[in-house]
């Protein structure tokens, strides 16, 4: 394996380089007005992120090595709400993914969940298609 180092500077041109090939997903910081107080006199950051499409976020929203999102990796994988019909295969799972889909900037905890989200649907006792299907992208 090799070792790469970007320039902070050169960050945006590498967002743009990836998001020709893969529906990039980049952390951003959404305003929020809440302001958390705590003893000796500081306020407590409490600004919210979110894993959004590089294509619909203003650049400047990006975010870098900053961020704990509040948004789970594993959203992109498991939707809260589908509609499943009978017995299918993964051929026959529909899915609005037509590009593999890259994600910037995961903390080493959230890969560590999608491990533990892999084992439950790709190696527990039955596999899950969609799962499959969308993970494999």
């Amino acid at each position: 394996m090799q070792t790469y180092f970007l320039k902070l500077e050169d960050l945006p041109k590498f967002y743009k380089r990836i998001a020709e090939d893969y529906e990039l997903y980049v952390p951003i910081k959404t305003q929020t007005p809440l302001k958390v107080k705590c003893d000796y006199g500081f306020d407590l950051p409490a600004d919210d992120y979110l894993l959004k499409k590089y294509s619909e976020v203003d650049k400047d929203t990006i975010v870098f090595n900053d961020y704990r999102c509040v948004e789970p990796l594993r959203s992109l994988f498991t939707h809260f709400k589908e509609v499943l019909c009978g017995y299918f295969n993964a051929d026959q799972v529909e899915d609005n993914i037509e590009r593999p889909v890259a994600v910037c900037g995961l903390k080493s905890c959230d890969l560590f969940s999608l491990k533990i989200q892999d084992y439950i649907f790709l190696e527990g006792g039955q596999e899950d298609p969609i799962y499959r299907k969308r993970r494999d992208n």
